[in-house]
């Protein structure tokens, strides 16, 4: 009878168990299997460990995704310094050009800025017909961001018709304002190019000045 007894308890304890487990699996509380190891695998990315600090007590840095923008800026060139004389708009030229352009952005403080520039020129010559051309720039070089102000030097060359054979250098100093709950960024910045121009026989050096606002995007 004893043994009988002892049987029953045991067969109940073990129906109940099943019943339980019937019970919770059909809740969803059924508990993950267990990792290699025994660890209880995390329930879900919030719940991992967070990295082993680095020596010193920081942070592990964080990977840096590289990030295209594209900008867009009105060149209005206010005066010109060169070896051949100086010039100053309205006096002696009226200039307005567009600059559409894209920075890849290769660490938090560097980017690239490949550029494409459309000049076109009302040019008044002393004693004669006033001259009207188009010129295209491209221009290509670092920039270097801190906090919302930023510096760079681009490699620049003119192109199209009358244009000597020439190759420039362009510092740009600038600042960008993020507009509110917007994604584009409002530039405000200054280009500095100086050019080599060469022709047989002759090399004319110049520097402009050229305000340059414009969008980020």
């Amino acid at each position: 009878m004893t043994s009988g007894r002892v049987a029953h308890s045991r067969l109940a304890r073990f129906l109940a168990l099943v019943i339980l487990l019937v019970g919770a699996a059909a809740r969803g509380d059924t508990p993950p299997a267990p990792a290699a190891g025994g660890a209880p695998p995390p329930s879900s990315a919030h719940d991992q460990a967070p990295p082993a600090p680095v020596a010193g007590g920081k942070k592990p840095p964080q990977p840096f995704a590289r990030v295209v923008y594209g900008h867009a800026t009105l060149l209005v060139p206010v005066a010109t310094f060169s070896t051949n004389g100086n010039a100053a708009i309205g006096r002696d030229f009226v200039t307005v050009g567009l600059n559409p352009g894209v920075s890849v952005v290769i660490t938090p403080h560097w980017s690239i800025a490949l550029d494409t520039v459309a000049l076109t020129t009302w040019q008044r010559v002393s004693g004669g017909p006033d001259v009207q051309r188009t010129t295209m720039v491209g221009a290509a070089g670092p920039f270097y961001g801190f906090r919302q102000f930023f510096v760079g030097v681009q490699l620049t060359l003119r192109v199209g018709e009358g244009v000597p054979f020439n190759v420039g250098l362009t510092p740009v100093v600038g600042a960008a304002i993020k507009l509110a709950k917007g994604r584009f960024t409002l530039v405000l910045q200054v280009a500095l190019p100086f050019f080599v121009d060469a022709t047989p026989g002759r090399t004319t050096e110049s520097l402009g000045v050229i305000p340059a606002p414009g969008i980020s995007f």
